[in-house]
C-alpha cells in the first residue's frame, strides 16, 4: 500500500468513526451561524432536523452588518417558505459537454481502473507516469475511434438543434475533444501526483526524524 493510499485509508476510517456516533435519524437542531443565500438552501440545511416524523428546532443567526442577513430578517417568510426554483441545465455549456464526451470516451477506452490510482500510475518512476500498458489502452485504434464518433453522434443527435446555436461546437470540435482526450485524462493525475510527493517527502522526513530521536546519544 502506498503513502497516499495509507492516508485516504485513514481519513475514511475516520469518517467511519464519526458517522458511528452522529446519525441523522437523531438530529433534532440545526444552527445556522448566518442566513442561507436562498431558500432552496434553507430548506436543504434545515432538512437535516426533524426527519422521520420528528420535530426539528432550527436556529438562524442574523448578522447585524450584513445586509443580505437583515433583509431576510425583516422578511423571513421569503426564506422560510420561499419557493425553491427548480433547477437549470445549460446544455449548450462547452464544458459540460466536453466532461460528456470524456464521459463516453472513458466508457469506450479498456482500461480498467481498478481500486488504486497505483494501478494506472506508475509510483516506481520519479515523474509518476501513467504505466506503460494504461497509456497504450487510452489510445484508440481508428475502428475503435470511428465507433466512438458513432457513439457519440447518437447521445448529442436529441441536442443538435441546441448545440447549433452554439457558436463553439462543430463536427471538428467534437474530434478535437476526443483527439486530446488521452492527455487530458493524464493531466487529470496531476493533483494527485503532487499529494503524493507531499505525502511521500512527509513520510521521508517524518522517518529520519523519528530514526534521529531513537539515536543514543555519542
Amino acid at each position: 500500500m502506498s503513502v497516499f493510499d495509507l492516508h485516504s485509508q485513514v481519513i475514511a476510517d475516520y469518517r467511519d468513526f464519526v458517522r458511528s456516533f452522529f446519525v441523522i435519524a437523531d438530529l433534532d437542531l440545526v444552527h445556522m451561524r448566518n442566513v442561507p443565500p436562498t431558500p432552496a438552501n434553507y430548506a436543504q440545511r434545515s432538512g437535516r432536523a426533524g426527519r422521520q416524523g420528528q420535530p426539528g428546532l432550527i436556529f438562524t443567526y442574523c448578522g447585524s452588518l450584513n445586509s443580505h442577513d437583515q433583509y431576510f430578517f425583516q422578511r423571513h417568510e421569503e426564506m422560510v417558505a420561499g419557493s425553491v426554483r427548480p433547477p437549470r441545465l445549460d446544455l449548450a455549456n462547452e464544458a459540460l459537454m466536453r466532461a460528456h464526451a470524456h464521459a463516453v470516451w472513458l466508457a469506450q477506452v479498456p482500461l480498467p481502473l481498478g481500486q488504486s490510482v497505483e494501478q494506472v500510475i506508475d509510483t516506481e518512476l520519479d515523474a509518476l507516469p501513467l504505466h506503460t500498458n494504461a497509456a497504450g489502452q487510452i489510445q484508440l485504434s481508428d475502428s475503435a475511434r470511428a465507433e466512438l464518433m458513432e457513439r457519440l453522434g447518437e447521445v448529442l443527435s436529441a441536442d443538435l438543434g441546441i448545440l447549433a446555436t452554439a457558436g463553439w461546437y462543430s463536427e471538428s470540435w467534437l474530434d478535437r475533444v476526443v483527439q486530446e482526450a488521452p492527455q487530458r485524462f493524464d493531466r487529470v493525475f496531476e493533483r494527485w501526483r503532487e499529494l503524493y510527493r507531499a505525502a511521500t517527502r512527509q513520510f521521508v522526513e517524518g522517518s529520519t526524524a523519528l530514526l534521529r530521536a531513537r539515536r543514543p546519544y555519542d
